[in-house]
């Protein structure tokens, strides 16, 4: 009977020791894969930005709305397309800033030449530049114009073209 048990425990240990080495050798290549994967879909995405943009320049990194964009046109004007890397989604600037202020908007319209300025909500506004200007630029300098709490560029992520709108 004493045996039997040795063969029986010299068996179990055979097998867990055989097993027990398996699961960090798999933990170890799926890391790998998770890594590569990783690279991939990044290198997707940059591939993304390009083929919607169809230009072959490198990116630019915006900072928009407190998140990271990515660009590849140099001025940013209606129509221009951006990736938000925080969301993964790509989107098109809508040629609108959406500004939350104090100031009357004639004050605004006097420090800024507008198209249009609507009120859309209590002390809420959407501005529309007169003329092609550089969005982001255009963005930032009402962000840090005393009297403007939010100031928010329009962008939009259905994917559908600003003209068909």
């Amino acid at each position: 009977m004493k045996a039997k048990l040795t063969g029986v425990l010299i068996s179990v240990f055979f097998v867990v020791t055989a097993c027990g080495d398996s699961p960090i050798e798999k933990k170890e290549e799926t890391a790998e894969v998770t890594e590569e994967k990783g690279d991939k879909t990044e290198q997707e995405r940059i591939e993304h930005i390009k083929k919607i943009t169809k230009k072959k320049s490198s990116a630019k990194s915006l900072q928009i709305n407190g998140e990271k964009f990515t660009s590849f046109a140099t001025v940013l004007v209606k129509g221009s397309k951006v990736f938000n890397v925080q969301m993964g989604e790509p989107g098109t600037v809508k040629g609108s800033i959406v500004v939350v202020s104090t100031m009357a908007i004639e004050t605004l319209s006097v420090n800024f030449e507008l198209a249009s300025a609507v009120k859309i909500a209590k002390d809420t506004y959407r501005l529309v530049p007169k003329q092609k200007k550089n969005l982001h630029e255009y963005y930032h300098a009402l962000d840090k114009l005393e009297g403007v709490g939010v100031t928010e560029l329009e962008i939009d992520y259905s994917g559908k073209s600003s003209e068909t709108k």
